[in-house]
């Protein structure tokens, strides 16, 4: 009777191990989709507000760019706002500190795609078309550091003692 009962029990442990494994892989998935969702939906703002910017060179035609660009630049939180023509050459005088020739992220944009790049292990690049007329005549380029984008990212799930990166399409994190 006494063995009944310990088998018993050890049944029921190893059934309440399966089923509370289950429900924590259930909530981490339900937190890590909440947690994609949120940043999506940041990246998708900040690639809003720098069209928006881009809108505004067009129709606004700010007297003095590289002033109105730097403004920008501390209101959106950017380290860098560039701007490129429609061939993806730089247009504005700023003292950029990358190459940005053959990117892939203005090519997407030139392309009428915003577009989210990861340069080297400290910058995030984002990209969004200039348009006049229906017709991408340019790329506006904004460059925020990793920190700021470790501060766009961070989560409070699991008691903030989670660590959240982001990975590209390859499985690199960034």
């Amino acid at each position: 009777s006494i063995v009944f009962v310990l088998v018993l029990s050890v049944i029921n442990a190893a059934e309440l191990n399966t089923i509370l494994a289950k429900e924590t892989q259930k909530y981490i998935d339900d937190v890590s989709l909440q947690v994609a969702e949120l940043v999506d939906h940041r990246t998708y703002k900040i690639s809003e507000g720098l069209a928006s910017v881009a809108d505004s060179i067009v129709y606004n035609k700010p007297d003095n760019l590289e002033e109105y660009l730097n403004r920008k630049e501390m209101l959106l939180n950017f380290q860098e706002i560039i701007v490129f023509d429609q061939f993806g050459k730089e247009i504005t005088q700023q003292q950029t500190t990358r190459d940005f020739s053959n990117l892939s992220a203005i090519e997407h944009s030139l392309n009428g795609e915003n577009y989210v790049y990861a340069i080297g292990e400290d910058s995030i690049l984002y990209t969004v078309p200039i348009y006049q007329q229906n017709k991408v005549i340019g790329v506006l380029a904004g460059i925020k550091t990793k920190e700021k984008m470790q501060d766009l990212i961070q989560s409070n799930s699991f008691d903030g003692k989670c660590t959240i990166g982001i990975m590209d399409n390859e499985g690199n994190q960034i």
